[in-house]
């Protein structure tokens, strides 16, 4: 489902399973030899919901483009509204609404990188694992 000025553009070697779903209104840039699990998720934005006297379904949306980098790997039934770095692996049944790192392993709801498994050289200075 691409909405409005959308754009999707997807790296060659991407692979996608069964029911993946992907809403984008901004953009969503996919690099080469993505791996997408049974019915994952991929959508550019949020409902808003804080006005308490406003209907969630009329309080509009906020949106953030998406890039998935080469290589990045996400399981089954995961749900993905931010940026995934080259390689990153987000486990199974993963709420992605961070950033996740280059060669990081991300997991839970809300996801949070567990591992880094990338060179030791090129591990960003602030990466919290936990």
């Amino acid at each position: 489902e691409i909405s409005g000025g959308g754009h999707v553009e997807i790296g060659p070697g991407t692979t996608f399973t069964s029911s993946t779903l992907i809403q984008i209104t901004t953009s969503l840039t996919i690099g080469r030899r993505a791996v997408f699990g049974q019915s994952a998720m991929i959508v550019d934005g949020n409902h808003r919901w804080r006005d308490p006297d406003v209907h969630l379904l009329d309080q509009g949306y906020d949106f953030t483009p998406i890039e998935i980098g080469d290589g990045a790997v996400v399981m089954s039934k995961c749900t993905i509204f931010a940026s995934l770095g080259e390689r990153a692996l987000v486990g199974a049944h993963s709420l992605v609404s961070r950033p996740v790192p280059a060669f990081c392993l991300a997991a839970g709801a809300p996801a949070r990188v567990r591992e880094y498994y990338g060179r030791p050289e090129n591990r960003p200075p602030d990466l919290e694992v936990g």
